[in-house]
C-alpha cells in the first residue's frame, strides 16, 4: 500500500487540512491479508471521513473544470471585446481626425463668415448712408418728383409731389393707374408706358385743380450699369414764369407795330386780337374775338384756303395778299402765318404787317412775340 499526504487549504479555515489518500501496492494486486483491515478503515471513522473527503475532491475538480472553462469562455469573450475595443478605437480615432479636420474647415468658413459679415456690415452702412442722404434729398427738394418701377407701381415720392398729386405715403407700391391726381393729365399711365417703350423723355405743360401750371417731365430710371428700371416725373411750377411770360407777351402783343391774329386751327375761332389790327381793320375787338376768320371777310376765301392747306403740310406760309377792312377797303398787307402748339391745343398765329404807304417802323413782329412765348419753357 503508498501513502500520499496533500496539503488542503481551505477558505475561512486558519488550522493546517492534509489530504491522505491510500493507494495499492504497485503492482495493482491486493493483499489479502490486509482486506479486512481495508474493510474496517473504511468502515471507521477516518474512512468515512476519507470518503467524503474525496466526493469533496470530485466536486471541487469538477467545479474547478467548470471555473477554468467558464474563466476560458470569458477570456474568448474579453479577447473578442478586446478586438471590437480596438477596432472602435481605431474608429473613434479616424472620426476624431475626422472632427479635427471639420473643425480646422469649420474654423476657415467662420474666418470667412466673419470677413464677409464686416464687409456685409460696411456695405449696409453705406447703404444707410446712401438711403439717409436719398431721403433728406428728395425732402429737400421742393420739386414734386414721383419715381415708378417697370410694373408702373410707385416706388417713391417726394413729399411736395403728395400735396400735388394726392397722395398718401401709404400709397407705394400701388399702380399709378388707380390714382387720379390733382393734375389735369388724362392719359398718364399711357405717357409712362410710352417713355418705357420708346425710351424717350416727354414734356408737356399741364395744370392742376387750383389753377397752377406746371412743365411735367417723365424720364426712364436708369440703373448704374445702364439699365431701364422704370420711370421718373417731375413737376416744374412755373406758374409765376408762365405769369411773367403772359405778361411779357401781352404787353408785346399790345405794343406791336404789325397787326398779330392768333386763331384756334381746328375751329378757325379768333383767339385773340391786337390794337394795331383791330385799328387797322376798322372793327371793334369784340367783332373779331370769338368769330371765325373765314366770318369776319378779312381775307379772301381763296387766301384763307390756300394758307390752310399750307400750314397742314409745312406749318408756316407767307404771303402777301389783300386784307379787306370793314369799309371794304383793300389795302396790301405782308403776312405770315405759323402753325403751333400752346397750351395742349393748336393754334395759329398771324403776323400782318401793312404794305401801303402807312407802314410805320417794323417794331415787335413776330420773332419777338414767340420768343415770349418760349420764355414759359422749362429746360
Amino acid at each position: 500500500m503508498q501513502l500520499s499526504v496533500t496539503p488542503i487549504k481551505a477558505s475561512g479555515n486558519a488550522e493546517e487540512t492534509y489530504f491522505v489518500v491510500f493507494e495499492e501496492g504497485v503492482d495493482g494486486r491486493p493483499a489479502k491479508a490486509d482486506s479486512r483491515q481495508d474493510l474496517k478503515a473504511a468502515s471507521s471513522p477516518l474512512g468515512r471521513r476519507l470518503k467524503e473527503i474525496q466526493r469533496e475532491l470530485a466536486s471541487t475538480k469538477l467545479y474547478l473544470q467548470s471555473v477554468i472553462e467558464e474563466q476560458e469562455a470569458t477570456t474568448e469573450e474579453l479577447k473578442s471585446a478586446n478586438e471590437e475595443i480596438q477596432s472602435s478605437n481605431e474608429e473613434l480615432q479616424s472620426t476624431n481626425e475626422e472632427l479635427l479636420t471639420a473643425k480646422e474647415e469649420l474654423q476657415s468658413t467662420n474666418e470667412e463668415l466673419t470677413t464677409v459679415n464686416e464687409e456685409m456690415q460696411s456695405r449696409n452702412a453705406e447703404l444707410m448712408q446712401s438711403n439717409n442722404d436719398l431721403n433728406n434729398l428728395l425732402s429737400s427738394v421742393n420739386i414734386p418728383i414721383v419715381m415708378l418701377g417697370n410694373d408702373l407701381r410707385i416706388r417713391r415720392f417726394t413729399p411736395q409731389a403728395e400735396r400735388v398729386l394726392n397722395l398718401l405715403p401709404s400709397d407705394i407700391g400701388r399702380p399709378i393707374g388707380d390714382f387720379k391726381p390733382k393734375i389735369n393729365v388724362p392719359e398718364l399711365e399711357n405717357l409712362f408706358i410710352d417713355v418705357l417703350e420708346n425710351l424717350a423723355v416727354r414734356e408737356s405743360e399741364v395744370q392742376d385743380r387750383e389753377g397752377r401750371y406746371y412743365s411735367m417731365w417723365i424720364r426712364p430710371y436708369r440703373t448704374v450699369d445702364n439699365k431701364i428700371d422704370g420711370a421718373v416725373m417731375s413737376l416744374f411750377d412755373v406758374t409765376e414764369r408762365k405769369g411773367m411770360a403772359e405778361a411779357r407777351y401781352r404787353r408785346l402783343f399790345e405794343a406791336a407795330r404789325d397787326g398779330i391774329l392768333i386763331v384756334e386751327a381746328k375751329s378757325g375761332e379768333i383767339l385773340d386780337a391786337n390794337p394795331f389790327i383791330v385799328s387797322y381793320a376798322a372793327y371793334t375787338r369784340g367783332e373779331l374775338v370769338n368769330r371765325r376768320l373765314r366770318d369776319t371777310n378779312l381775307f379772301d376765301a381763296a387766301d384763307l384756303q390756300e394758307m390752310t392747306a399750307a400750314l397742314l403740310e409745312n406749318e408756316t406760309w407767307k404771303k402777301s395778299v389783300p386784307l379787306i377792312g370793314k369799309t371794304g377797303a383793300r389795302n396790301p398787307v405782308d403776312v405770315v402765318s405759323n402753325l403751333y402748339d400752346e397750351g395742349g391745343r393748336r393754334v395759329i398765329q398771324l403776323n400782318i404787317r401793312d404794305l401801303s404807304g402807312r407802314q410805320m417802323d417794323p417794331g415787335v413782329g413776330l420773332v419777338e412775340i414767340r420768343c415770349a412765348i418760349c420764355a414759359s419753357k422749362v429746360p
